[in-house]
């Protein structure tokens, strides 16, 4: 009796599913039809054609080791303030919350204008530094810069969620047996944690090599210096489409492997929170 009613209540899922698949088609069929026309459209010997020009060369290139310092920053600084969030009193865990996630929900465009008025030449801290004969705004510096700002929140959330799915019990018997509070932290929190760091950084880059609003107003579009393929894109649209074509099938690769991934390390996060 129980079989079949499990039976009858599988085949009702089934149906169910298939009933909101049909009310969810058309959002379905407006991301399909537009990654299939891009495949369609982009021939493999164009690609390859494209990958060999120079300025789609520097373009992948510069945004390659851009986003690379860009997560390794996002890593380093963004642990600190996870920690923080993490560990410090309710007021001071909303205020950096309400900090950190401002740039997730910001307009890229006002995030590039607040860092020019922050780090441009007659910004707020930038004629300071150009003072010192040292420029931000404009060079491969500013697009790192650009791409942190936007990329943090997703490394900072991630990583804040895993701090606080581990068991305090945990923490409390190492503290127990005489380990400090920097070694708890380090050797068992963010050890424990690291599923959620992973995941936080592939978020983060994911984010950091398709930003094109904040980089193109504080760093600008200059070939072979500020110019990522984002920004390539934009350019190629109006002067040369089989390159804007080539690099967003790039970009489309690479956010598939990035999901791949993610979805992944979301399984041991998902193992680990259980």
């Amino acid at each position: 009796m129980g079989d079949r009613t499990s039976i009858r209540a599988s085949k009702q899922d089934r149906l169910a599913a298939v009933g909101w698949l049909l009310l969810g088609a058309p959002l379905l069929l407006l991301i399909g039809l537009a990654i299939v026309a891009l495949l369609l459209q982009t021939s493999s010997a164009e690609l390859q054609a494209q990958l060999k020009d120079p300025t789609t060369l520097e373009a992948v290139s510069l945004s390659l080791k851009t986003t690379l310092a860009c997560v390794v920053a996002i890593v380093v600084f963004g642990t600190g303030v996870a920690l923080a969030i993490h560990k410090g009193p309710a007021w001071l865990s909303n205020a950096l919350e309400i900090v950190v996630t401002l740039p997730a929900i910001m307009p890229p465009s006002v995030a590039g204008i607040a860092l020019l008025l922050a780090f441009g030449r007659q910004g707020l801290l930038g004629s300071s530094f150009e003072a010192m004969g040292f420029r931000i705004a404009f060079t491969p510096f500013a697009v790192v810069m650009a791409q942190t700002f936007v990329a943090t929140p997703f490394y900072v959330r991630e990583l804040t969620n895993g701090l606080d799915a581990v068991d305090p019990a945990m923490l409390e018997a190492a503290r127990i047996d005489g380990a400090g509070s920097l070694k708890t932290t380090t050797a068992i929190l963010l050890r424990i944690s690291m599923p959620f760091v992973i995941g936080g950084a592939i978020l983060a880059w994911a984010r950091a090599v398709g930003e094109f609003g904040a980089t193109i107003l504080f760093a600008g579009n200059l070939p072979g210096v500020t110019q990522t393929m984002p920004l390539a894109i934009y350019l190629g649209f109006e002067s040369n489409l089989g390159q804007a074509k080539a690099l967003a099938l790039l970009l489309l690769t690479s956010a598939v492997v990035v999901l791949v991934l993610f979805k992944l390390v979301f399984r041991r996060q998902m193992t680990f929170a259980h």
